[in-house]
């Protein structure tokens, strides 16, 4: 003979609902740090990206080309990563590009490059 009882056996008990969500709140602890980091490492990247066009950019004028484009950095940016070939100069038939950089990687450095007195500049300290 079964026995009836008020409280029907469907549904979650309070201490299986609590578990969850101490759980879901570990994971959510772990996950957060992980999302700074990314950001962190992502900035990392693009200053790296923009010191190195910066330092060719120095490069290719040293070597006899002028790749800066005056009040237009998106368009120096173009013309770093297109690349150029000295045609006099000791650099003479040599192929100057930014190396195994997309464009979208120039894009994004380019918040931490300036253009001043005809030169790419690199900010360290840009936001």
């Amino acid at each position: 003979m079964e026995k009836k009882t008020a409280f029907s056996q469907s549904g979650f008990s309070l201490i299986e609902v609590l578990v969850c969500v101490a759980i879901m709140g570990i994971l959510a602890g772990l996950a957060i740090p992980n999302i700074k980091t990314y950001s962190t490492a992502e900035s990392a990247r693009d200053r790296r990206h923009a010191q190195e066009l910066s330092s060719f950019a120095v490069a290719a004028k040293v070597a006899g080309l002028d790749m800066v484009v005056p009040g237009n950095i998106d368009a120096t940016l173009a013309k770093l990563l297109q690349g150029g070939v000295p045609k006099d100069g000791s650099f003479r038939g040599c192929l100057f590009r930014a190396p195994q950089m997309r464009p979208e990687d120039a894009q994004s450095a380019a918040r931490y490059l300036r253009l001043e007195n005809d030169s790419l500049v690199y900010l360290a300290n840009a936001p």
